[in-house]
């Protein structure tokens, strides 16, 4: 909606309320507290920054790459490889996750930064041929102009507009390149997982009514959302934990209660044996002993 507004309210780029207009609009595409040329320059230095050292913007991210070294004519000679160094970044990110208060906030930033970057790009591949039309409108305007300090003040206009394409243009491109792409996934790929996880937990545990206060019934069962669940790399909110009832350990079945695990879990039972929780026809769960199936060895008939 908020681009839609923006692409039908786009004013000719011939004053400076004009610009200023459209350099605010393309600026409210950005859905973080970030300045298009700050945004820009971050996911410069998270690509490609000017030292593998440690730096303010982002941190240890690049620590321990073996950085190219340059040579004649633009040349790279020796350092590693994205298939190289991507583990390294990812791992280094992780380590910020869990350092100082610093790094976390610097690794949140990293994060932010990379996960808005589909959207952002989104909008800017629609804006870049308007701001294109705007540049060439402000470049005609000032050529108009005889006197110098109209030129000068049309002038400023002009490179205003053609920077903040160059910014859009600069952000869609470090989305495209192959090695940033390896960057981007090795570092949201978790992330990512975890609103999976988040979310199949949240459907396990159910919703509360708001009006209400009570818990709304489960559309999915356990089993089901368990086998989901294995396709996103983690097993989710279990209610399938060890009880601490005089029942539950004095028995020789496991310690666990049946009607809470997952069909086919196996547990070792308080006599040592193991156990696996089967269903009867009506659905109710239980817990039973546990035996490998004897291969049957087909006898040969004798021929006389």
């Amino acid at each position: 909606m908020l681009l839609y507004y923006i692409m039908s309210d786009f004013p000719k780029a011939t004053t400076k309320e004009a610009v200023d207009h459209i350099t605010s609009s393309v600026r409210n595409i950005l859905p973080i507290e970030e300045k298009i040329e700050d945004y820009s320059n971050l996911l410069g230095e998270i690509f490609s920054p000017g030292s593998p050292d440690y730096n303010d913007e982002v941190g240890n991210l690049w620590k321990g790459v073996i950085w190219p070294t340059y040579g004649d004519h633009g040349r790279t000679y020796g350092g590693e490889t994205p298939e190289q160094y991507v583990p390294k970044i990812k791992q280094n990110f992780l380590n910020m996750e869990k350092g100082t208060e610093e790094e976390k906030q610097i690794a949140k930033k990293i994060l932010d930064a990379l996960m808005v970057l589909p959207k952002v790009v989104e909008n800017a591949e629609v804006l870049i041929p308007q701001l294109r039309q705007a540049e060439s409108e402000a470049e005609t305007h000032r050529d108009k102009a005889w006197i110098a300090g109209t030129h000068n003040r049309r002038n400023d206009r002009y490179i205003q507009l053609y920077r903040l394409r160059g910014r859009l243009e600069r952000i869609v491109y470090y989305s495209k390149n192959g090695k940033n792409k390896m960057i981007i996934e090795a570092i949201t790929s978790d992330e990512k997982k975890r609103d999976q996880r988040a979310a199949f937990s949240a459907i396990e545990l159910g919703t509360r009514d708001p009006n209400t206060g009570k818990i709304n019934e489960n559309p999915l069962s356990r089993d089901a959302i368990k086998q989901i669940l294995s396709f996103v790399g983690g097993r989710g909110y279990s209610k399938c934990k060890k009880m601490k009832d005089k029942k539950y350990i004095t028995r020789k079945s496991p310690a666990y209660s049946a009607s809470k695990c997952a069909k086919g879990t196996k547990k070792k039972g308080n006599d040592g044996k193991m156990y696996v929780v089967k269903a009867a026809k009506n659905g109710v769960k239980r817990w039973v002993k546990y035996t490998k199936k004897k291969k049957s060895k087909s006898k040969k008939k004798n021929k006389h």
